[in-house]
């Protein structure tokens, strides 16, 4: 039997104290907007230039990926980075406590104080085990250990801020378990059959992301909250290598080599006829194509 990993996450904000929170004050979806290490902020501490550049990437990794959402049924989904975890919640009164219970992580977010509808602040300490899964899955692999070094020393406050949008189309939410469920990594080899249904999934999920900048009307768009094996681009899509997978998008699968099935129906996919329509946007272009992708797997 697996134990269950228990994960103490301090929350601090600003307004509202901890007696007056209800649990409908957390409901919604929760946007990573930054992340500053407070310890070396507070001492007046300057990160090493050799590292600068590197900081830089993880944080807007993260920040373009990572969320919680609060269910008024009590569900949540919750991704930073490469960490995908959904299931129940509730906020303990008493003891001004979020608690977050998974299938394999409990997170224990303990509420100083926020303000109750926009803005969250969460202290992420290094000693835990969701942080060291994140140093090892993300960090390690893109700058190596000395990198990592410093990570394992800092804390980081991590701030949130509510997203306001509402979709009147739920299958375009790129926060909802549904489109995120092939993110939950098997117990089990899967068939070809739920293999493929993983691959479309995740393909789909790049499909909704690039809509919702349609959705949003924003003007800038950050690739890196995807992780797919497609290339995204001005000029159509393409495939990385089989030695370029981005780790995050192989690991979702019960191993490597269910990772490489996938990723040859992928490549047995796009040696198909695949007509090129003009469009007036370079996402337009490449929301058509991955549909149609999606719709010969």
């Amino acid at each position: 039997m697996q134990l269950k990993h228990i994960i103490a996450i301090s929350i601090s904000t600003l307004i509202v104290g901890c007696s007056s929170l209800k649990q409908e004050s957390f409901v919604g979806v929760w946007k990573l907007t930054n992340i500053e290490d407070p310890a070396l902020t507070s001492k007046g501490q300057k990160i090493d230039s050799t590292y600068s550049d590197y900081i830089k990437e993880i944080t807007d990794n993260y920040i373009a990926s990572s969320f919680v959402n609060f269910y008024n049924n009590k569900q949540f989904t919750y991704r930073f980075g490469s960490v995908f975890l959904n299931g129940t919640w509730k906020y303990n009164v008493d003891s001004s406590d979020l608690i977050l219970n998974s299938k394999e992580n409990i997170l224990v977010l303990n509420v100083d104080e926020f303000d109750g509808k926009s803005k969250l602040n969460l202290y992420l300490k290094p000693d835990n085990k969701l942080i060291n899964k994140v140093k090892k899955d993300s960090i390690d692999k893109v700058v190596g250990e000395g990198f990592s070094a410093y990570f394992s020393n800092a804390s980081y406050l991590n701030e949130f801020e509510k997203d306001t949008f509402i979709y009147k189309d739920k299958s375009q939410d790129i926060y909802s378990l549904e489109n995120n469920y092939w993110r939950v990594k098997p117990n089990n080899k899967e068939s070809q059959k739920q293999i493929k249904e993983r691959l479309k999934a995740s393909i789909y999920f790049t499909i909704i992301y690039l809509n919702n900048n349609n959705l949003r009307n924003d003007e800038t768009i950050n690739l890196s909250g995807i992780n797919s094996p497609i290339k995204l681009g001005g000029n159509g899509i393409s495939l990385y290598s089989e030695d370029e997978l981005p780790h995050e998008w192989v690991d979702v699968f019960y191993d490597k080599s269910q990772a490489i099935q996938a990723y040859q129906m992928l490549v047995m996919t796009f040696l198909q006829k695949i007509n090129i329509n003009n469009q007036e946007k370079w996402i337009d272009l490449d929301v058509d194509l991955l549909h149609q992708i999606y719709s010969k797997l």
